[in-house]
């Protein structure tokens, strides 16, 4: 049997990892003639691969406001396609990463 671990998955890296696992699966699976189990890791595979997909207008509408493409595409990914949670995340990440600089000098 594969390993199933979507309760763990956090984020998108984890989720390419599963696709790729889910996939790969499906392939050995095919070639052992285990055609309802291949059929399942495939379908999994394609749903994942479905829920990593960017919606253009969403990533068009953070680079407007100022973000990265790279930026927002993992934002939009981490917040399932949500832009204003997007935003938001991105917010919210840029001051973590201001206040860890300002503790970093404060230690020195």
């Amino acid at each position: 049997m594969g390993y199933d671990g979507r309760t763990v998955v956090d984020g998108s890296h984890q989720r390419v990892l599963f696709m790729r696992l889910s996939l790969l699966q499906g392939i050995v699976a095919y070639h052992q003639n285990k055609r309802d189990e291949a059929r399942r890791f495939l379908q999994s595979a394609e749903d994942d691969l479905n829920a990593l997909r960017v919606d253009p207008s969403a990533l068009l509408s953070l680079q407007e406001l100022g973000w990265s493409a790279g930026a927002a595409r993992g934002a939009l990914r981490a917040t399932a396609g949500d832009a204003p949670r997007a935003h938001d995340y991105l917010e919210t990440r840029r001051q973590e990463r201001q206040e860890a600089r300002a503790r970093n000098k404060a230690d020195r």
